[in-house]
């Protein structure tokens, strides 16, 4: 009995295959995993330059902006993870990851705004309370993160927490609206959305000196697709992606634009085709034929 194991697809975008969403601050290996794709990079160096100072000295917004399947989710893990590792290479402070981007119950988004961001605030509450080993008292939203950053602030230097919430996935400006005036220092909330009602985080600032930063993510450059496909398949792969076939779609796609998400659904169905087919090079047919839904 053959007890090779398959080999996997590289450009395979189900949750089995591990890929989506990158999480290096849970799983490392994922660092390198991520590609200088869309504007990501430029997203994630300006999230760095905005915390590289003193990130205790203000309450911080930063909103991830973008089309499904632009990796908004994925660049959020990314921050949070650097941010993890700030803290523990400069000995400044241990960041505290609070994940609510798949972690909130099903009926969650039929809640009212007011209702979500209660529920967001209870669950932080009580997470602190649990790695601060001191009780945060309960009301509403706006006293409860006052109470949560006096208790960080309070901390000895060296036991001191950084707060990183990750916040569920919103549509909502108004949800946005309200953590602009929630934030205070000692806690980072990260917000992903794909509206442009967000557009004012560029300007706006809260009583209490919250900073809103807006990072955009956008839908695939031309060349972006042998970016993914070169590190995807580093060796040339089998069966290999011609860079003229790459390139050629691309080009197709330029007008309407296409996410990472949606170019590496093409990509592994290609590849399953072509390896199906016993193909060493992909065919332009096997990409029709697999993005047409046609029999391998």
């Amino acid at each position: 009995m053959d007890a090779t194991p398959p080999r996997m697809n590289p450009f395979d975008t189900s949750p089995e295959a591990g890929h989506l969403p990158l999480c290096p601050w849970r799983r490392a290996a994922h660092e390198g995993d991520y590609v200088a794709v869309d504007h990501s990079f430029q997203a994630y160096e300006q999230f760095k330059n905005s915390l590289s100072g003193d990130p205790f000295g203000t309450g911080w917004l930063f909103v991830f902006k973008g089309p499904s399947g632009s990796g908004k989710t994925a660049l959020m893990h990314r921050c949070a993870s650097w941010v993890r590792r700030l803290g523990e290479t400069s000995g400044a402070f241990q960041a505290e990851i609070i994940d609510f981007t798949d972690q909130v119950p099903p009926a969650f988004e039929a809640l009212p705004v007011a209702r979500r961001v209660e529920f967001v605030a209870r669950r932080v509450a009580l997470r602190v309370s649990e790695f601060l080993g001191r009780k945060v008292g309960s009301g509403p939203p706006d006293l409860v993160y006052a109470a949560m950053s006096d208790l960080l602030l309070a901390q000895d230097e060296e036991d001191r927490r950084l707060v990183v919430v990750l916040l569920p996935p919103s549509e909502l400006a108004a949800e946005l609206q309200h953590y602009r005036y929630l934030g205070r220092p000692g806690i980072v909330f990260m917000a992903e959305t794909s509206t442009d009602e967000a557009d004012a985080a560029a300007t706006l600032t809260s009583r209490y000196g919250l900073l809103a930063v807006p990072l955009e993510l956008r839908t695939l450059d031309p060349e972006d697709g042998w970016k993914l496909v070169r590190k995807r398949l580093p060796d040339g792969g089998d069966p290999a992606f011609p860079r003229s076939l790459v390139d050629s779609y691309m080009a197709a796609m330029a007008g309407g634009g296409i996410s990472i998400k949606q170019l590496r659904s093409v990509l592994a169905g290609a590849y399953q085709v072509a390896r199906a087919r016993a193909h060493t090079t992909v065919s332009e047919e096997d990409l029709l034929d697999s993005y047409l839904g046609g029999a391998t």
